[in-house]
């Protein structure tokens, strides 16, 4: 049985290749990937993140996940999706970039600050919330959503310390 795209491999690790060039997305990727890698995440504010994220998905097997990240927008959702991204990786809880992200038959990785947040993104469909930043919530918090979240929600916490 196939994994679903959202499986995270390399104990639930995600790279983010923040700054990535596409004259380096085929190399880095395939290094990652060798390494025991399979989610990538390009963030928009990198240079030129459509194109490497093209390219991540046209040189990488098909066990492996390539996503955007910093995605803010409805119109980022869809070039996004064009580009081949099967994830969309949002700082923040907008329930239309998410209902555009699952409308689109990609997995919505939503970031969320509060419990109240993480129920919106639940609502608008995403199985996933980002914890961001997880610093500010920390363990005690982390632990009380996992009280009160669907069993069935993937939590991620990230950001912390730059």
């Amino acid at each position: 049985m196939n994994e679903p795209a959202t499986a995270l491999k390399t104990a639930g690790l995600v790279a983010i290749l923040r700054g990535l060039q596409p004259a380096e997305a085929q190399a880095v990727g395939e290094a990652l990937y060798a390494s025991g890698f399979r989610s990538l995440e390009v963030p928009l504010n990198s240079p030129r993140p459509l194109k490497s994220i093209e390219i991540l998905r046209g040189v990488l097997p098909e066990d492996a996940v390539v996503g955007a990240g910093t995605v803010l927008t409805v119109e980022q959702v869809r070039s996004c999706h064009g580009a081949g991204s099967q994830i969309i990786v949002s700082p923040n809880t907008n329930v239309n970039v998410i209902r555009e992200t699952v409308a689109l038959g990609m997995d919505s990785f939503p970031g969320a600050a509060t419990p109240s947040n993480a129920f919106d993104a639940i609502e608008a469909g995403a199985k996933n919330v980002k914890i961001f930043p997880a610093e500010q919530v920390g363990l005690a918090g982390f632990k009380a959503w996992t009280a009160v979240l669907p069993a069935d929600i993937s939590l991620i916490p990230v950001g912390g310390n730059q």
